[in-house]
Formats: C-alpha cells, structure tokens, sequence
C-alpha cells in the first residue's frame, strides 16, 4: 500500500497521549499482529497517521518572491524556514532566509494563518516595489502551489 507524501506522522505510545515524529522514525519499523507499531529505537505507538504533506509544485520567481514575502508579513521566519540539518552526523547551517527560498520546509507552510490577499498586496508592493501591481488571483495561486491557504478576500476578508 502506497503512503501519501508526508514529513510527520502522529502516534499514541501506549498509555499516553497523541504526539508527532519525523515520518524517518518509521524506518524499519514494524507492526504486530495488535496493530501496534514498534519504532527502532523501542517506542511503541498505536493509532499511527502519516500527516501529508503537500509536494510544492516549481516556482516562477515572482511566485519564490511572493511567498517569501508572505511568510515576512506573518512574522513565520522561523518556522517555516529550516536554520540546519544534521545529515550522517554532519551538521549543515545555513544563510538567512531569502527569496530563493533554497532552506523553506514546505511542509510547514499548510495551515499557517495568513491575512487577506488585500494586506499580503499591500505590504508585497511596499517591500518589492518591482511586484507591486500583483493581482490578488496572482498571490493566491503562488500560495497555493506551496500548499499555503488561500486567503479569503472581498467584504469577508479580515
């Protein structure tokens, strides 16, 4: 059975409460017959859900713009960005974020709470000059190929 693209999975260790992992604690994990998932490291978990995660489609670069200064608006640096990575027990750090958006974790960006698209225009003109006659309709589909809400807009609009 195929998993959908996911980064966490949530699980109850028995006799506790619900928690998240990093969906690399299921490898080489194994399920008994009481459907209960034994991670490698001892844990045991039932209840165990992947959370998926949206798969970013490629940017244009007004697209990689727009999201950077989305997640600047929303004051979301530090969540959405990853700072270092320790990979084969070498640690990795990287430059701040930028619009290149080369350290983004895009698995962070779904359910972020964004403001209405006239705020995130706004601000977008007033930070890059060069983006500020985007179209709402613009904002929105860059945002969504990352996985990020669409922001209502129109008398709804916060």
């Amino acid at each position: 059975m195929a998993l959908p693209s996911s980064a966490s999975f949530t699980g109850r260790r028995i006799g506790g409460g619900l928690e998240e992992f990093e969906v690399s604690h299921l490898d080489r994990a194994w399920v008994d017959d009481n459907i209960i998932v034994e991670l490698t490291d001892g844990t045991r978990l039932q209840a165990v859900n992947v959370v998926p995660t949206p798969i970013c489609r490629k940017l244009t670069e007004i697209q990689k713009r727009i999201v950077y200064w989305t997640i600047k608006l929303i004051g979301a640096e530090d969540h959405c960005y990853r700072q270092r990575d320790i990979i084969d027990g070498f640690e990795f750090c990287y430059e701040p974020p930028s619009p290149d958006l080369r350290t983004l974790d895009y698995a962070k960006l779904y359910g972020l709470n964004l403001p209405s698209l006239k705020k995130i225009a706004w601000y977008i003109a007033k930070q890059d000059p060069t983006l500020k006659n985007l179209s709402h309709k613009t904002i929105a589909t860059a945002l969504s190929n990352c996985g990020m809400r669409r922001p209502r807009s129109g008398r709804l609009a916060r």
